[in-house]
């Protein structure tokens, strides 16, 4: 559908769902592949895989999208090790279910920390980045 040959690409939440397969897909389209995963090694050792066997580079971290340090650490890893970056794309998010009279302090805040300040996080990484290539 696209063509993305040399161009690298960062994803967060790349060990499962819309993270995973969008990483192979864009390694078929051409790109190299950085991601960030929190807890799920085995799905970022797969989506890992699936992007290297595809003959691109990808590189994974683990980190909390939800904490400026690991989206900063990520973004300058990538650009240490691939001279920058292309494309960001913010995709990790959680997901909480719960009634609203058993939600506490503390679940709410971690779900804002990765679904909100998490893309504020990596759209200032990236920004910075990208500004200065």
């Amino acid at each position: 559908m696209f063509e993305l040959t040399g161009k690298r690409v960062v994803i967060t939440g790349i060990s499962r769902g819309i993270g995973q397969a969008a990483a192979i897909a864009l390694a078929h389209a051409g790109a190299d592949v950085a991601g960030l995963y929190q807890t799920d090694a085995t799905g970022a050792q797969a989506a890992q895989a699936a992007v290297e066997d595809l003959g691109r580079r990808c590189l994974v971290m683990q980190g909390d999208s939800g904490t400026s340090a690991s989206i900063d650490g990520l973004a300058s890893t990538v650009a240490e090790r691939w001279g920058g970056f292309d494309i960001w794309i913010n995709n990790a998010a959680r997901l909480l279910v719960r009634p609203l009279l058993e939600m506490t302090d503390t679940a709410w805040s971690d779900l804002l920390s990765a679904n909100l300040n998490g893309y504020f996080y990596g759209s200032r990484a990236a920004a910075r980045q990208m500004v200065s290539q």
